[in-house]
């Protein structure tokens, strides 16, 4: 046990088993406190108990797993000190450390709801942000529009191919990253849409796609269509491809691999193959939620706020963006107003002193304030009646 990096339930401590079973059920007597199985989705439940699990399979090996001591009594400043940086030590990086520490946080209340464990979440009065700094990313922002152009390119080849894996695999990575492009969902969303429960073809001809509140981060239903060419890519996909892939007839789900129904690892991989392939670096499909909400900032301040609800965040994260988005439009009208008074004044910028040389443009790099937003389009084709 000693050399497991982490402990399944059935593996804690009896006490720690105890006090885990008796949150996951309730407790008769505590009506106003019901089980964690009637409030957490599966997949929530089980990040605590990983995060737990880790904390309790370092205690074993560093020979502090005291059989008779609690939970709470088992989290110590100390102790959680030494096993973050054996964490650090493993090359984890600090949002790693974080989502550890806060799962493992997450189980102790379960456990012990009465508990004072706020230190946990705010060591030393501080956020975690700050006690477990992170070193900057500089991430490129690249704009929808340029993304969907390598998508039409990847499905105009996959219907010139001949049947076989590597087409209905394309097919499948049109649909598949289309969605993310156009709707940018949540991963857990995406991964586990069921035929007829998540999607279903409407009248005309357009696909609809619907999340359940509980399968949902922010606790709301998500309901929207998809445009007319996202819904030619995922009748493409279900028409010429999904019945090819094994194990296609055995399950209800609409994502399918070479082993069966697709899972987030697989998504992961098809993103990071792809966008190497286009843009010469590997992204995971959370960049694809930042681009969409970028690309929807630069063309107005309604359509961030837009964008963000339709991704599945909650109001006041949707407010947030909108104020970001309406910092940047203000920010570009500054400089416009700015270059205005300049030429009025006759004053040139070192800039436009010198001459220009046409520099060739990078092919995704190129932001597109001016280019309808996917999400615009969609309700605007939606909208209009269709010829």
């Amino acid at each position: 046990m000693s050399e497991r990096l982490c402990l399944k339930p059935e593996q804690w401590p009896a006490s720690d088993r105890t006090s885990w079973e008796l949150a996951l059920d309730g407790d008769d007597e505590d009506l106003e406190l019901p089980g964690a199985r009637h409030r957490l989705s599966r997949e929530t439940l089980q990040g605590y108990a990983t995060g737990y699990g880790h904390y309790l399979a370092f205690l074993a090996r560093t020979g502090e797993l005291v059989e008779g001591e609690t939970p709470v009594e088992r989290a110590t400043p100390a102790r959680l000190n030494k096993w973050l940086l054996s964490l650090r030590e493993r090359g984890l990086a600090a949002t790693a450390l974080r989502q550890y520490l806060v799962n493992c946080h997450a189980a102790l209340r379960l456990m012990a709801p009465h508990a004072d464990l706020l230190w946990m979440r705010r060591p030393g009065g501080r956020s975690l942000k700050r006690a477990i700094p992170g070193k900057p990313k500089s991430t490129v922002a690249y704009d929808v529009a340029d993304i969907l152009l390598h998508v039409q390119r990847l499905h105009a080849s996959a219907l010139m191919e001949k049947d076989g894996p590597d087409r209905r695999q394309a097919l499948r990575d049109v649909a598949l990253i289309g969605i993310l492009v156009m709707r940018a969902p949540r991963v857990g969303s995406l991964v586990q849409m069921m035929m007829g429960e998540h999607i279903w073809q409407t009248s005309d001809g357009l696909w609809n796609v619907r999340f359940p509140k509980e399968d949902t981060k922010a606790d709301s239903r998500i309901d929207y269509p998809l445009d007319e060419e996202c819904s030619v890519w995922v009748t493409d996909y279900l028409r010429l491809a999904r019945a090819g892939f094994p194990y296609a007839g055995k399950w209800e789900h609409l994502w399918m691999g070479m082993k069966g129904p697709m899972t987030r690892e697989g998504l992961q991989q098809i993103c990071e193959r792809r966008t190497l392939e286009w843009l010469g670096k590997a992204y995971g499909p959370h960049a694809f939620r930042k681009w969409n909400r970028i690309s929807a900032a630069r063309r107005s301040p309604e359509l961030a706020f837009d964008a963000s609800l339709v991704q599945g965040n909650s109001v006041e994260v949707s407010a947030e963006h909108y104020a970001e988005a309406n910092s940047l439009h203000a920010a570009l009208r500054y400089a416009r107003n700015l270059k205005e008074m300049r030429r009025q004044l006759g004053i040139k910028t070192q800039a436009s002193a010198r001459p220009r040389r046409a520099a060739a443009p990078k092919s995704g790099l190129a932001a597109k304030p001016d280019a309808p937003h996917p999400w615009l389009t969609s309700q605007r084709q939606r909208r209009s009646p269709r010829s």
